[in-house]
């Protein structure tokens, strides 16, 4: 993943740039994932595209981010993007809701949820002040990791359908309100323009 330079000073894709420096700015940006998240927020507001295209994507960005399926986040988030003719951009940033910071609490989550749903007893149990690895919920001998990631993606599908009713009208709002606010400046620009050349050309 490539950072704006406001993001981070070192770009883990920079040519001559260690291995462990790529891993370092990949897990912790040098200006840490709050301003990361604060500056994509920012960039999905300014996109040039309509308030459902760019709500779309970042919705969907966000809710492949609350899957268990690791590596395959950005791809899915392209293709269901694509399908429903989102932005791809929006969902590329929607896609840093999952992030080495997150992911801990996102898989506890959905995986809590799969259990309840499911009915199982948990391998593991989510405590929000220290929040389990993914080895203690593997600890219980009669627990594979097939057990362990069906129940994951059980508890995905309603977590993800939840976050698309709360995202998606929040930021169709959010992105046609800045859109507006940002037409209503240029059309008062093109007034003082105008009325300014007006005024030259009297005699």
């Amino acid at each position: 993943m490539v950072y704006n330079r406001r993001m981070n000073a070192i770009s883990p894709m920079r040519p001559g740039v260690s291995w462990h420096e790529r891993v370092r700015a990949w897990l912790w940006p040098k200006a840490g994932w709050r301003r990361v998240a604060q500056l994509a927020w920012k960039r999905i507001r300014r996109l040039k595209d309509t308030p459902h295209a760019i709500a779309s994507g970042f919705t969907l960005g966000i809710a492949v981010s609350f899957t268990p399926l690791i590596g395959l986040h950005v791809i899915l988030a392209c293709l269901l993007t694509w399908a429903v003719r989102g932005n791809l951009i929006a969902a590329l940033l929607g896609t840093l809701a999952g992030n080495p910071l997150t992911f801990p609490f996102i898989w506890a989550l959905i995986y809590q949820v799969g259990a309840q749903i499911s009915g199982a007893e948990p391998a593991g149990h989510f405590d929000p002040r220290a929040v389990p690895a993914v080895e203690i919920l593997l600890e219980e001998p009669q627990w594979s990791v097939t057990d362990v990631f069906a129940t994951m993606m059980l508890g995905s599908a309603p977590v993800c359908l939840l976050l698309a009713l709360a995202v998606y009208p929040v930021t169709r709002w959010s992105v046609g309100l800045y859109q507006h606010k940002r037409q209503q400046r240029k059309q008062r620009r093109a007034e003082r323009a105008s009325a300014a050349a007006a005024r030259m050309e009297k005699p």
